[in-house]
């Protein structure tokens, strides 16, 4: 009994502490598969991967997503998440570590996802745990997911090195300018155009008002600056046909600032062209036409002394037999293309063209002894249409009794030259029209601001000369009306320049148009009624409300009736508009003088004769808007009768009530 009590007094310790142990033991491991867990949901929100490898045992221990806990892995199991490239960085890595050559490693990885789609992660390696002796233990590994910040760091690089080709490679002068407005980039095209370089701009402190070299020039607020400018020329070499540009070039310049929200200037670009060949087009035109005849006379003496062996350009070697009557082509020195007799040849031609080839066949058999040159339309056509040009050019062959044996010499399709020559002739009568159409623009606009300008000044002076003070009411509604002229004057010159520079945008907004138009037409007509002139809107809707571009139909709708109106002196001026198919219509008329069908041809061309019928730029404005919103704009005029403007806008209507017709 005294053993077995000994044994029972010290098993039941024994077992009370193998039973807490074993608690110990359970609540150890759920609180390590809690953590494992947590540190598993960490990870992925992390969107990283994270590893160790026991260097005792030579395995890893991976951090399973799936399963939320580490998962002892052999090596070859391990390789199975990398590729065989990457497994051999991370050995490399591992040993450094091990050796103690490094401390920490990072590995820059790339992977190949079964979607096939390319993931780059970033992999930093250190030493977890030594032994007694100090050696690596353990090594831990975290796997980051730099997928987003490597393409994004590409992109980036990409997009400065297009940045930096564009800037250096550009056909046209670049500039950049720092936020205090001078200089700190240029392309080298820029350089050589003003004959310095970069450094140099910099230490002469060449800024934007340099470069601009205007008076009276706000050089710190301002939206764009471009002009075109004549200066004196750096370039040696530069050869400019014109007596009047000689030592000068002709200059495009555009210069654009960035401001931030406070409209403070962050930096600023610029870009030009010597464009002194183009002012001279007309000249160069002339001599190129020149220079062409003469290759071309060229061409046919040297052609005597040429490899007969041209495969290129459309050119043939054509031999003609006398005796034969026959026409052959040669493609190569050895090889015939194509054999034609006279008649054959001749029923290929073009009626145009007939008589003189019959003339030149005939030469030829009758044995002329001088060269034979002609250019000839045929029946054949090309693959757009347009029929085949011929130049031909032939040479007598004398045998030994110098006498005419046969000719020799060569075909060339010049179709492409003719169609080259036809447009060329369109351009050219087309460049004078344009030139001489904005010659009388400037002639007419020069009119248009010192008429009213002039009176200003006029009525000005007269201030300061003795006069009646009845007068000074007279004085000053002519300086009003006056200035106001130049002012809209000015303001529609502005506008264009914004229209032609894209910066004029298009908001839509729903509106009824039945309680906007009124105020609309009377901002046009309101300052030009005459006693005895109906003015008034004909309204058939009692809403309509249309989904458009309200500012800038309002400023179309007020310069049509301000055309209107200053032009009618008795009867009415009426407006009315529609919805139909899908199209507003408005319409402006008026029982005024009317216009002739040559001016109402051109009336909304800038560089037209509308400039002579007192229509400003209103009416080319009206034009640019209408092309800006998508719609159009017409006129109908009768002389001595009056005249209808007519505008047309596709929209959509929400909501529209007509009112109902009385009898």
């Amino acid at each position: 009994m005294t053993v077995v009590t000994i044994l029972i007094v010290v098993l039941i310790p024994l077992l009370v502490f193998a039973r807490i142990y074993q608690l110990r033991i359970r609540r150890a491991k759920k609180a390590i598969s809690q953590c494992e867990a947590e540190l598993s949901r960490t990870l992925q929100r992390g969107q990283m991967q994270m590893w160790s490898y026991d260097v005792t045992t030579g395995t890893y221990q991976w951090m399973d997503e799936l399963q939320g806990r580490f998962v002892r892995l052999m090596p070859k199991e391990f390789s199975a998440h990398y590729s065989a490239n990457a497994i051999q960085h991370i050995i490399q890595a591992i040993q450094q570590l091990i050796r103690g050559t490094v401390k920490a490693k990072t590995l820059r990885l790339g992977r190949t996802m079964k979607d096939g789609s390319k993931r780059y992660f970033a992999l930093d390696l250190s030493v977890l745990r030594r032994d007694s002796h100090g050696n690596a233990a353990i090594i831990i590994a975290f796997q980051n997911d730099i997928t987003d910040y490597y393409l994004r760091e590409d992109r980036d690089k990409e997009l400065r090195m297009r940045y930096q080709s564009i800037f250096n490679n550009a056909m046209v002068d670049m500039v950049y300018y720092d936020s205090q407005g001078r200089v700190t980039e240029m392309n080298e095209r820029a350089c050589q155009t003003f004959g310095i370089d970069l450094e140099t701009a910099k230490q002469q402190g060449i800024s934007i008002e340099k470069t601009i070299n205007e008076k009276d020039f706000d050089y710190r607020h301002f939206e764009t600056f471009h002009a075109t400018q004549i200066r004196p020329s750096t370039i040696a070499k530069q050869k400019v046909l014109s007596k009047r540009l000689q030592g000068k070039m002709c200059y495009e310049l555009q210069v654009t600032p960035l401001y931030d929200t406070r409209h403070r200037m962050l930096c600023a670009y610029g870009s030009g062209l010597n464009v002194t060949e183009v002012a001279d087009t007309y000249n160069k035109m002339r001599e190129v036409i020149i220079e062409e005849r003469r290759a071309n006379t060229a061409l046919s003496d040297y052609i005597r002394n040429t490899d007969y062996a041209m495969k290129t350009g459309g050119i043939r070697i054509v031999e003609y037999s006398r005796k034969e009557r026959v026409f052959t082509i040669y493609s190569e020195i050895n090889h015939v293309q194509k054999t034609l007799s006279a008649e054959r040849a001749l029923r290929l031609v073009d009626n145009q063209s007939a008589k003189i080839a019959s003339h030149f066949i005939e030469q030829m058999d009758n044995g002329s002894a001088r060269p034979f040159d002609c250019r000839l339309k045929t029946l054949l056509t090309l693959k757009d249409g347009n029929p085949v040009f011929l130049h031909l050019h032939f040479i007598p062959v004398f045998n030994g009794e110098q006498q005419t044996d046969k000719y020799f010499g060569m075909l060339r399709d010049i179709s492409e030259l003719k169609a080259s020559e036809r447009q060329l002739t369109k351009e050219t009568i087309r460049a004078r029209r344009e030139e001489l159409a904005k010659n009388t623009f400037m002639r007419n606009m020069s009119y248009e601001i010192r008429t009213p300008l002039n009176s200003v000044v006029g009525f000005a002076e007269l201030f300061q000369q003795e006069h009646d003070p009845e007068d000074e009411t007279v004085y000053t509604r002519e300086i009003k009306d006056n200035a106001t002229r130049l002012m809209e004057l000015i303001n529609n010159i502005l506008f264009l320049s914004r229209l032609d520079a894209k910066m004029i945008d298009s908001v839509k907004q729903s509106v009824d148009l039945t309680a906007v138009i009124d105020g609309w037409c009377e901002a046009g007509w309101g300052e030009y009624r005459q006693e005895g002139v109906r003015y008034y809107v004909d309204h058939t809707f009692n809403r309509l409300v249309a989904d458009i571009d309200t500012i800038n139909l309002s400023i179309v709708i007020a310069h049509l009736c301000s055309n209107t109106a200053r032009n009618t002196f008795k009867g009415f001026v009426r407006a009315r508009y529609d919805y139909v198919d899908g199209q507003l219509v408005i319409q402006v008329e008026n029982t005024g003088r009317g216009l002739a069908p040559e001016i109402t041809k051109n009336i909304f061309e800038r560089f037209g004769s509308g400039m002579q019928t007192n229509t400003g730029l209103s009416l080319p404005v009206c034009q640019g808007i209408m092309d800006l919103l998508g719609g159009n704009i017409t006129m109908e005029s009768t002389l001595g009768k009056g005249s209808r403007l007519t505008v047309t806008l596709p929209c959509e209507v929400s909501e529209i009530e007509r009112k109902e017709e009385t009898a």
